[in-house]
């Protein structure tokens, strides 16, 4: 593996994700923790030295994919802005409020997508993204619209 694939896996390997669990059977009794990919790999890769029991290992993938499930994107809210240049970042939804124009200037592509969500108003906004991205469907951008944009995968889709 090169350097360059070694810096990303690790980039990735290393970033946080937001998880909600649910501490007790009352409605509300909910809290936010930070998890890494790292750190579930580690969880496992532990059980494993132990030589834990079979029933265990299950214990702990049922633990580990309540945890995925219920891990939920940085959202980034900007309603004051009416025109935006972004970099935009794997596992982050960003919302803004009325746009006329947006420009994706770069993508940071991971295993999760990011999505991008503003209003276009009277006048369609303006929208543009880098070439290395593939529609999966024609970007149509329409005025007096909520307009969801979704890139995963290096593939860009609308709503």
């Amino acid at each position: 593996m090169s350097n360059k694939q070694e810096n990303f896996m690790d980039k990735e390997l290393n970033k946080r994700f937001i998880y909600r669990r649910n501490h007790s059977s009352e409605e509300g009794n909910e809290s936010q923790s930070e998890i890494t990919i790292k750190d579930i790999l580690d969880q496992i890769e532990k059980h494993d030295k132990l030589n834990t029991s079979h029933e265990n290992i299950h214990t702990l993938l049922a633990e580990l994919t309540l945890i995925v499930d219920n891990i939920s994107p940085l959202r980034i809210i900007d309603l004051k802005s009416t025109s935006k240049t972004l970099d935009a970042i794997s596992g982050i939804c960003y919302e803004f409020g009325k746009l006329t124009q947006l420009a994706l200037t770069s993508i940071d592509q991971g295993f999760t997508p990011i999505i991008i969500q503003f209003y276009s108003g009277e006048v369609a906004t303006t929208f543009s993204y880098p070439d290395s991205l593939v529609e999966l469907n024609e970007i149509t951008i329409t005025s007096n619209k909520h307009i969801e944009i979704q890139i995963i995968n290096n593939r860009i889709s609308s709503n």
